[in-house]
């Protein structure tokens, strides 16, 4: 059953999962960020770069999508609460593959798609009506304040760096922070830096979570507001980061983040990497409302002399676009393994609150690298550690039969003739192999 659109109705969305080592093949979209050690490069002046594929195929036949129609997401962000009210989403597997090399925050995306349709980065949130096939470059790049300062504007979102060669995207969703039932969103437009300066356009419609307009030219748009709009409460994020302590010291830290919801979260994560290497990243859930200007406290249970919290109080910034830096600072000597942190105003009203596992293994379930976001390669890598000492005969013996009815194996790799060295000669033989030969591999040691 197809929409009036052309649209399938049985297969309104296509999502795939990064970090997933399902098998795959090319289709019809990508997302590139790039690294320095690939060659094509739309913005030459940012010399390191990170780069993942991922890749998706639009329904046949489509055309440019109305304002109600079904939204096809690349798979570079949480799906959220995305124009619930106007969205019907109905999600398929889609197999894929991904290649990362982390090196710096400063991040180039490459969409392309072969043809018209709704497309939106997993990513930065952005979300793109195409009219047709098309490369489209983009990245978050700084506001420059003093060219909205003399307008009355001040940056209300990222300011991403926007290109599309083809000319082929009719609209742009830029995703808000916004209380849409505050009755607010009025104050806010869309800049257009450019080589001739700024341009203000008015939006078109504003959804819960994006703001979306129409677009002829290109380079950089971000979401501006009235300097003088009042400071009503925004959809935020309070993100966590526990520092353990190096080898000499006792010293354990949480650092905590209060940003707006429409910061693109992977920049946020590089940034704090850059600051520290240690930090690890707690994945709990971040979501609240926090008024701008407000100032806030953290309140830590249990309460110990051991535990100090730093500052006492500390003002949300609803500006904060480039620098992630902590508001507050956990810092305690012995170790906790449950903490009970909450976000209070001045009359110890609640606006956030979690509940943080802080031994070895919670914090590795919660914010370290897993069996599923982890490349092929890895996985190899992490398996091989304890494979020799934990596999049986009768199971070595399953496994290599295995191996060689999936021609993983030939023959004569079939004599090993122990645990040790047939590990070491499956890890070598698979490690330099192609990524289906390091799946197939993966998938027999399940």
């Amino acid at each position: 059953m197809r929409s009036s659109s052309g649209l399938d109705q049985e297969s309104p969305e296509l999502l795939c999962e990064l970090g997933s080592c399902q098998n795959y093949e090319p289709r019809g979209f990508r997302c590139l960020l790039f690294d320095s050690d690939w060659q094509m490069d739309p913005f030459p002046e940012s010399s390191s770069r990170t780069s993942e594929v991922v890749e998706i195929e639009p329904a046949a036949d489509q055309t440019l999508p109305d304002e109600t129609e079904p939204l096809i997401r690349s798979e570079n962000i949480k799906p959220a609460e995305t124009q619930t009210a106007d969205l019907h989403e109905q999600p398929q597997n889609l197999e894929t593959n991904e290649r990362i090399k982390s090196s710096s925050y400063d991040e180039t995306c490459w969409f392309q798609c072969s043809g018209p349709g709704r497309y939106q980065c997993r990513v930065s949130g952005l979300v793109f009506d195409m009219t047709g096939g098309g490369d489209v470059f983009y990245r978050v790049v700084p506001w420059n304040r003093s060219l909205l300062s003399p307008h009355g504007k001040k940056p209300a979102g990222p300011l991403f760096d926007i290109s599309c060669q083809q000319r082929s995207v009719a609209r742009l969703h830029l995703p808000h922070c916004e209380v849409r039932s505050t009755g607010r969103c009025h104050f806010l437009s869309v800049a257009h830096l450019h080589d001739e300066g700024v341009e203000f356009i008015r939006p078109e419609r504003i959804t819960e979570t994006h703001i979306v307009i129409s677009i002829t030219g290109f380079s950089a748009f971000g979401n501006v507001k009235d300097e003088d709009s009042p400071p009503d409460p925004v959809r935020a994020l309070v993100l966590l980061f526990y520092k353990p302590p190096a080898e000499s010291e006792s010293k354990h830290q949480i650092n905590v983040l209060m940003l707006p919801k429409n910061v693109v979260l992977r920049t946020v994560l590089h940034f704090r990497k850059l600051l520290d290497d240690n930090e690890i990243f707690l994945e709990r859930p971040p979501d609240c409302k926090l008024q701008p200007n407000q100032f806030y406290s953290l309140s830590v249970s249990p309460e110990e002399d051991s535990v100090l919290v730093q500052p006492e109080e500390a003002e949300f910034d609803a500006e904060s676009y480039e620098n992630y830096l902590s508001k507050f600072c956990v810092s305690f000597e012995k170790m906790m393994k449950l903490i009970s942190l909450s976000l209070t105003d001045n009359s110890s009203n609640i606006f956030w609150k979690t509940r943080v596992c802080l031994s070895a293994a919670g914090v590795r379930r919660s914010c370290g690298p897993t069996r599923q976001n982890l490349s092929p390669k890895d996985q190899l890598k992490e398996i091989s550690v304890n494979l020799t000492d934990r596999i049986s005969e009768p199971v070595l013996k399953g496994l290599v039969d295995k191996l060689l009815m999936e021609t993983i194996l030939n023959a004569s790799e079939r004599e090993a003739v122990n645990a040790a060295e047939l590990t070491l000669r499956l890890s070598s033989h698979t490690k330099n192999r192609s990524p289906s030969v390091r799946r197939g591999y993966l998938e027999s040691l399940r």
